[in-house]
């Protein structure tokens, strides 16, 4: 059931149907935060700027319109807040294989005019050798770890769109890594859909190859099915419809409205 309480304006609906709840008002509560901090600053700001020199200030704004006076000390308080506090921008894609995680993303990361970042295309370029050989040589584990010492590494940067590998939020604590990493977002896709895309792509997946049409749609019912579980763990989860480059940027323009 839809919640009308905090019901935000999407143009694909996002937060009416798909996002929780709680994490709407955490949006609301940090933006209600930001303007707290911001009125503090500005009077922190005021009286230190008058006290060293507090009669001449005080004769300048007693003779100045107020507004005007309001304006100055606010605009530099959210400046100094800006500089501070400066939200990071991370957008973090979550799915499986095939659900249009890169492309997404790609498109998400020219909106917003900040880095895409693959996850599998930088273990590649780290380990200077492909997903199947790194599979083939040391096994689906050794990957795995792989995949979540490149997940610490993210830290470091601040702003950027993710294209998770279909497995990565489901081993370990990496999930909860990634919610920690930035704003994680599911993007659902049904197990048809999923084969029919996977069996008529070009890209080589070492998990899948050389399965027939059926057997890889009966590989995703089964290992979605175990992976539902952590992929729901995303901040957002978005419907085949939702999952739009506009949605995604306009939520993350309310998250960081700078």
């Amino acid at each position: 059931k839809k919640s009308p309480i905090f019901r935000l304006n999407f143009p694909c609906d996002l937060a009416g149907a798909r996002t929780q709840d709680p994490y709407i008002k955490s949006v609301l509560l940090y933006q209600l935060s930001y303007q707290i901090m911001c009125l503090r600053v500005q009077i922190y700001c005021f009286f230190l700027l008058i006290q060293p020199r507090a009669r001449i200030f005080l004769e300048i704004f007693r003779s100045a319109p107020w507004n005007i006076v309001s304006r100055i000390f606010q605009g530099l308080g959210k400046c100094i807040i800006i500089s501070i506090f400066k939200p990071m921008k991370r957008v973090i894609l979550v799915g499986f294989m095939g659900a249009g995680k890169t492309t997404l993303g790609k498109k998400i990361a020219r909106n917003m005019h900040i880095p895409f970042v693959d996850s599998d295309r930088e273990i590649e370029l780290r380990f200077q050798k492909s997903i199947g050989d790194i599979f083939t040589e040391h096994g689906e584990s050794y990957f795995r770890s792989l995949e979540t010492e490149f997940i610490e590494s993210m830290m470091e940067q601040e702003d950027f769109v993710l294209a998770t590998g279909g497995g990565m939020p489901c081993f370990g604590r990496n999930m909860e890594r990634l919610n920690e990493l930035g704003t994680t977002f599911y993007l659902e896709r049904a197990p048809k859909e999923l084969a029919h895309r996977l069996f008529n792509a070009k890209k080589r997946r070492p998990l899948i190859e050389g399965l027939t049409e059926d057997e890889l749609l009966r590989f995703i019912e089964e290992r979605l099915s175990v992976r539902e579980e952590y992929y729901r763990k995303a901040n957002v989860t978005l419907s085949r419809e939702e999952q739009t480059a506009e949605a995604i940027t306009e939520f993350m323009n309310l998250l960081n409205p700078h």
